[in-house]
């Protein structure tokens, strides 16, 4: 792990709390901290990226940062990276293993965590979409012709049943993927789509179209559309990104000419320059 150290200003070697150096060091020499954590040591000034060093009685001691976990002597890690860091019923969301439920389910339904994903089911004795709302089942369901398969339906949520020859067809609804009785949405979280590609409405998508300004490119890490200007462009990616200036020529000095090169004096005299004019004398 990289550290950065730097000689404390007299007027701040006595501050010894990271908030007082920051806010200190930052006033007296315009310097900027930003993701990163700053540690007060004698008269420098610790600059870490993933852990914190504080100041004990003239000796360093290390300690992770807020959420983070490991050996800070060796280094520190988020709770999580990826799902499978996490229990099978959580998922691992901003680098942290939570439930996923929250907030993934219709109205009327119930969600289950299978392997790290949100699995919703409409609550007993109501119908529809769980993604979406689940609306109560009628009391006494219409007349049905005698022997209808698809009354009651055999297929399951999320599903379809029709009647061919007699037997009970099942199919997913559109949009949704799998074989009944496991019919679901392409995905619920983004983290069941490729990396280059966002949950969107349900759907893996490409998440950049409209993302970035002009002149600019985006490119999806993680799930997440990151722009940046395109080469030679400088400017606010999210915006609007502008050529670079064009270098500055080079001034070319001026050539030296002698006006005495030729003489323009005649014989048996001498010609000097003066104030880059000729100035001519006899011998």
């Amino acid at each position: 792990m990289a550290s950065v150290r730097v000689t404390l200003p007299v007027s701040i070697r006595s501050v010894v709390t990271r908030a007082q150096a920051l806010v200190e060091l930052t006033q007296n020499a315009e310097w900027s901290a930003t993701r990163q954590t700053v540690f007060v040591y004698q008269d420098t000034l610790e600059i870490h990226s993933d852990n914190v060093l504080y100041h004990n009685n003239g000796a360093g001691s290390c300690t992770c940062l807020q959420d983070y976990l490991g050996n800070p002597y060796e280094g520190c890690r988020p709770e999580c990276v990826l799902n499978t860091d996490c229990a099978s019923n959580r998922a691992c969301i901003r680098n942290k293993c939570q439930n996923p439920c929250p907030g993934t389910c219709g109205q009327n339904a119930d969600c289950q965590v299978v392997n790290h994903l949100p699995s919703c089911t409409c609550i007993l004795e109501y119908t529809g979409d769980p993604f979406r709302y689940c609306n109560l089942l009628p009391r006494e369901p219409p007349p049905s012709e005698p022997g209808d398969p698809c009354i009651p339906s055999p297929c399951g949520p999320n599903s379809q049943c029709r009647q061919v020859n007699g037997q009970a067809v099942c199919s997913c609804l559109p949009t949704y993927i799998g074989s009944p009785p496991g019919c679901r949405p392409e995905c619920v979280v983004s983290s069941e789509c490729l990396q280059n590609r966002a949950c969107v409405n349900q759907k893996c998508i490409d998440p950049c179209p409209g993302t970035c300004g002009l002149n600019a490119r985006c490119e999806v890490i993680n799930h997440s559309p990151i722009c940046s200007c395109q080469a030679d462009f400088t400017g606010d990616p999210f915006t609007r990104c502008f050529p670079n200036p064009p270098p500055q020529p080079t001034p070319t000095p001026p050539v030296y000419v002698n006006p005495c090169v030729p003489s323009p004096c005649g014989a048996n005299s001498q010609c000097r320059d003066i104030g880059g004019s000729p100035s001519c004398s006899c011998l």
